[in-house]
């Protein structure tokens, strides 16, 4: 379930998934995950799954094709429409992220579903396909409610 991850993000994750088996990548091979949430450390190519996907940090950059801007801040408010995978949060809410840059594009097949104040791109959605991508970090103490969301991811995807 889970392509690489923090300890933070992994606890979260196991709590948000309930009773759903939580897979480290160096320990998937030959596993098909009932999801992926793809959080590299660095720029990676997006993996090949025919899953939910979660991309969140860098992978968000590897959903949408590494257009890079400048660097977000790593505390934002963040405003959604408080439907979907933001059910039940309140907007604004202050997300936390890693010195990470915005993305500068979002193709056709992408919409935003969460922004900056400023109009950044911080949460997309693909239009016909189950992928979701963050550019903050639901795991950080600066992010309002991230287990929530994770929570959604879970119960909206599988």
């Amino acid at each position: 379930m889970i392509g690489q991850c923090n300890d933070n993000l992994y606890q979260l994750l196991a709590i948000a998934s309930g009773s759903r088996e939580i897979v480290i990548a160096k320990d998937s091979k030959g596993y098909t995950p009932s999801a992926l949430v793809f959080h590299p450390t660095q720029r990676a190519p997006l993996p090949a799954v025919n899953c939910p996907l979660l991309a969140i940090g860098w992978g968000m950059h590897a959903l949408l094709g590494n257009h890079l801007g400048p660097l977000c801040p790593q505390e934002m408010l963040l405003e959604h429409q408080e439907s979907g995978l933001f059910a039940g949060l309140k907007s604004p809410m202050h997300v936390g992220s890693d010195l990470l840059p915005f993305p500068t594009e979002i193709s056709a097949e992408y919409q935003c579903i969460g922004k900056s104040r400023e109009g950044a791109a911080l949460a997309v959605e693909h239009r016909h396909e189950k992928r979701l991508g963050l550019l903050f970090r639901p795991e950080s103490l600066l992010t309002e409610k991230g287990l929530t969301l994770l929570v959604n991811f879970f119960a909206r995807e599988l």
